[in-house]
């Protein structure tokens, strides 16, 4: 119990930091009025590029959300966050660049459902504060959304994750704790890291872009190959 009140008083202070911070609006808002900045973030279907940076974030963030879901694991070791590790798990501690699907689909999600839902809020209420308390609930909910409906499918076999012992938890497949953190990574991503990202490669050559997206989809399409030959 100790253990959740402080994770909880943890979450809700970044929370409070980023509705209240003076700073933190001048960035996440201002930025994006900008009109040029929405026409290089905002989906454009029928363009290559479009789909070709979606390739590439999707092979990147397999790796990246890897790491992360590591770090993450650690600070559960550590005490600093509730739960359990099994550190039998050699695709998490040993094999570092074994790419995990499920986090660049979740990025490819992040840019195709939740970044406009983003701008949604933005174009709709006449606030700068409520547009990203309403993101950030929206990430909240889709993500565990995600994650129950991936429990469900997994699980029955493989058991990959229990949160039962964990509390306000449903079903043992998705808890409080969690939906919280996917919430706050989730809305870091669309209203910081994506615009970010697609900002920095609009600066990029259309060649210069095709020979990096190429030489990210090959690795990764290396990477699978491998542990797919390992397993």
């Amino acid at each position: 119990l100790t253990a959740f009140i402080g994770n909880t008083l943890t979450h809700c202070a970044i929370i409070a930091y980023f509705v209240f911070s003076r700073r933190v609006r001048e960035v996440l808002c201002n930025e994006y009025s900008d009109e040029t900045m929405q026409d290089i973030t905002m989906p454009r279907l029928r363009e290559p590029a479009y789909w070709r940076n979606l390739g590439m974030y999707f092979c990147i963030f397999s790796v990246v959300g890897h790491w992360m879901e590591a770090g993450f694991c650690f600070l559960i070791s550590i005490g600093v966050v509730e739960g359990s590790v099994d550190f039998s798990n050699t695709e998490l501690w040993r094999d570092w660049f074994y790419p995990f699907t499920i986090e660049g689909i979740g990025f490819v999600m992040c840019v195709l459902l939740l970044y406009p839902l983003k701008n949604l809020y933005q174009k709709k209420l006449r606030s700068r504060i409520l547009p990203l308390i309403l993101s950030f609930l929206t990430d909240m909910l889709v993500c565990s959304l995600i994650e129950l409906t991936m429990g469900l499918i997994l699980n029955a076999d493989l058991k990959l994750w229990d949160y039962s012992d964990l509390p306000f938890n449903f079903i043992g497949q998705i808890c409080l704790q969690n939906a919280v953190g996917f919430g706050m990574i989730s809305t870091m991503i669309v209203w910081v890291i994506y615009p970010l990202i697609a900002r920095l490669l609009a600066k990029l050559p259309r060649l210069a872009m095709n020979i990096l997206a190429g030489i990210v989809i090959v690795f990764y399409l290396v990477l699978q190959s491998l542990y797919m030959i390992t397993l």
